[in-house]
């Protein structure tokens, strides 16, 4: 299912309150965003399309977060963002994308394992494992990505939604301004190709934009074979944020 896991999400929660750098969390879900979206748009949405399209939002949690701060007399100004494999995605994206418009702005992002690039062809048989992707057959793969990009295209046809692809993926958004980026990727990856990893870096190479590149060289998408490149990826992640979230001086 392509719909958040509540529970998993409540899970991450716990997880992350217990940190020491964390001074608290809150959950924005799918059915709160609804009821402002009632209240703004003055009608409701599940009437006419039978459901609630809203995931939870970036946005919506980042407003919430900078309102809490602000009652507890913390300016809030700015923020990293991290996730895995299509939360990887989204993070990038965001952080690329939205940089000078966020309600909080991006300082820096950690992926692993994002796809950075959907219209690499590695996505259908991956030239450097030599295999298929495991995402699953070539008219399958081109399906998912006509959703995830809105052109419709099959595996022949994917040349002509090139264009369409890459405003999708967080590649097209890099340049000078980009902010500052770790990248976690397993060389072994069958579902995000490792190739997508080694674009991103050439990318964030060539506009100066300041980068972390950690190849697992054994693990696939779960990142789960080398324990030092893990522990790598731990001290980075604290390395950025108080590099990047510090406070001013």
């Amino acid at each position: 299912s392509s719909r958040i896991d509540e529970a998993e999400v409540l899970k991450f929660q716990k997880q992350l309150e217990k940190q020491k750098y964390v001074a608290g969390t809150e959950y924005i879900s799918g059915a709160q965003i609804l009821e402002e979206q009632k209240k703004e748009l003055g009608c409701d949405p599940v009437e006419f399309l039978g459901y609630n399209p809203y995931e939870p939002s970036i946005d919506l949690a980042l407003k919430k977060i900078k309102e809490k701060g602000s009652e507890k007399g913390i300016n809030i100004n700015k923020v990293l963002l991290t996730g895995s494999s299509a939360g990887a995605h989204l993070s990038m994206f965001y952080a690329y994308s939205r940089k000078d418009t966020a309600p909080i702005a991006p300082a820096a992002v950690v992926s692993n394992c994002g796809p950075t690039d959907l219209s690499d062809d590695n996505y259908y048989y991956n030239s450097d494992l030599g295999m298929n992707s495991e995402l699953g057959a070539f008219e399958d793969i081109a399906m998912l990505f006509s959703y995830a990009c809105g052109q419709k295209f099959t595996y022949e046809t994917r040349a002509e939604a090139k264009e369409a692809l890459l405003k999708v993926s967080p590649i097209y958004y890099v340049n000078s301004g980009t902010v500052p980026t770790v990248i976690n990727h397993g060389q072994r990856d069958t579902i995000v190709p490792f190739s997508n990893a080694v674009i991103l870096e050439g990318k964030l190479k060539a506009n100066g934009v300041p980068y972390d590149f950690n190849v697992y060289p054994n693990s696939g998408h779960g990142l789960d074979k080398d324990k030092d490149n893990a522990k790598i990826a731990d001290d980075l992640l604290y390395e950025y944020i108080f590099t990047y979230l510090g406070r001013e001086k």
